[in-house]
């Protein structure tokens, strides 16, 4: 008997000790922990919230961009219709004129 409970005040001296190693881990955490984990989440937050606003951004340039492309496109081909008209001007006189004002109001 008394050497039972000899192993069992050896147990709890055991789990005593490690009870208080853990509470002493747990005591070097930092009290503020749920304040720095919300304020890690507002910023991540506003990183989305930047993120989604330069998205938007880029979508609006890569429509002007697009167009710009298109204009381009439609550039080259009246110049190079005038170009064509210009080499043959008795033949494209109608043509000339034609180019002359669809160029001036693309520009």
């Amino acid at each position: 008997m008394q050497n039972r409970l000899k192993e069992a005040d050896e147990n709890n001296s055991i789990l005593l000790r490690t009870l208080n190693e853990t509470l002493g881990k747990l005591s070097a955490i930092p009290n503020d922990t749920a304040i720095r984990v919300q304020a890690a989440k507002d910023k991540a937050r506003q990183a989305n919230d930047t993120a989604n606003d330069v998205l938007v951004q880029i979508k609006d340039l890569n429509q002007n961009l697009l167009g710009l492309r298109n204009n381009y496109s439609k550039l080259v081909d009246e110049v190079a219709k005038t170009n064509a008209a210009v080499k043959d001007p008795v033949k494209n006189r109608n043509s000339i004129i034609n180019m002359t004002i669809a160029l001036a109001f693309s520009l």
